[in-house]
């Protein structure tokens, strides 16, 4: 039931369907990239097999399926997690 929740997602979710592709800079193992702009749709996955915790600038929810936890100010992204979020979110990985 993932895959058919991601497939939904992605094919109902217009800011993927956007052109234009912002990567946000982050360290390995870390990928991150935002489409749509400003206030569009971004998207983070740890492709690590160590779990991470990402700092969250500004207004951010989780949107669609994910495997990650939003806490406060604070996503945690297990070991090959990932999230999409909605807003214009400023990412740093927590030291």
């Amino acid at each position: 039931h993932h895959y058919r929740a991601l497939l939904s997602f992605y094919r109902d979710c217009g800011p993927l369907r956007a052109t234009g592709t912002d990567w946000i800079d982050l360290p390995d193992p870390l990928l991150a990239f935002r489409r749509g702009g400003e206030g569009g749709l971004s998207a983070v996955f740890n492709l690590g097999a160590t779990p991470l915790r990402l700092d969250l600038a500004g207004d951010t929810e989780i949107t669609g399926p994910a495997i990650a936890a939003h806490a406060g100010t604070h996503l945690d992204l297990p070991a090959h997690g990932y999230a999409w979020l909605t807003g214009a979110p400023g990412l740093a990985l927590t030291p």
